[in-house]
């Protein structure tokens, strides 16, 4: 894994603008692509592993929001380092949501996994149509991947799902696993606790 990759690869995805045209979609309050959390464990794990995801929420104007975008437009700005995004974001997920004890239940840790969004900007209303999917994809996630080498790759959410054929093109050598998204609805939660426990048998964990 090339950290000196993945810095220049995320400062040039928070400098784009491709999905924010006039009469396309709206940014949130935090209006900086965000790259997402790789642990400092992931590069030495065995496997190394992945966690795919959506895209951040689009969140309001609060005291964490505030803190969170100052970070990034630093970073956008040149005058911070990857692993100080990183230090930010690892500070506030425990806040979001349900996500750190969901990948618990598959046996996994954060720190010793990449998270990454197939979109990586938040919007108002969390709207993310398939074009704009498909464009960060290609114009941002897929190189990341590439250079993360995942030997594992969980999708997480039926979204992430339908990219499984475009990802087996960029990382032919990686195992997939299919599992819900951490943020599901509660009437499908007996059945995403379920696929986690069948996940951490596939895993061996």
């Amino acid at each position: 894994m090339n950290d000196s990759t993945l810095h220049k690869l995320a400062s040039e995805a928070t400098r784009c603008d491709a999905c924010f045209g006039p009469g396309q979609l709206k940014r949130s309050f935090v209006d900086v692509p965000q790259p997402r959390y790789i642990g400092p464990k992931y590069a030495t794990s065995a496997p190394r592993m992945c966690w795919l995801m959506i895209n951040p929420g689009a969140g309001d104007a609060d005291a964490s929001n505030r803190s969170w975008r100052s970070v990034l437009v630093e970073f956008r700005q040149g005058n911070s380092t990857l692993a100080a995004v990183f230090q930010e974001q690892r500070r506030h997920m425990p806040t979001w949501n349900s996500l750190m004890p969901f990948i618990a239940k598959h046996g996994l840790s954060v720190d010793r996994l990449a998270l990454v969004n197939v979109a990586w900007c938040a919007t108002q209303g969390n709207r993310y149509p398939r074009d704009m999917l498909e464009r960060c994809f290609d114009k941002h996630t897929s190189g990341w991947l590439i250079v993360l080498d995942p030997e594992v790759l969980v999708l997480s959410g039926s979204t992430t799902h339908s990219f499984e054929p475009r990802l087996q093109q960029i990382l032919p050598k990686a195992k997939f696993i299919r599992t819900f998204h951490y943020a599901h609805r509660k009437p499908d939660a007996q059945r995403a606790n379920a696929r986690a426990v069948e996940v951490r048998k596939e895993l061996g964990l």
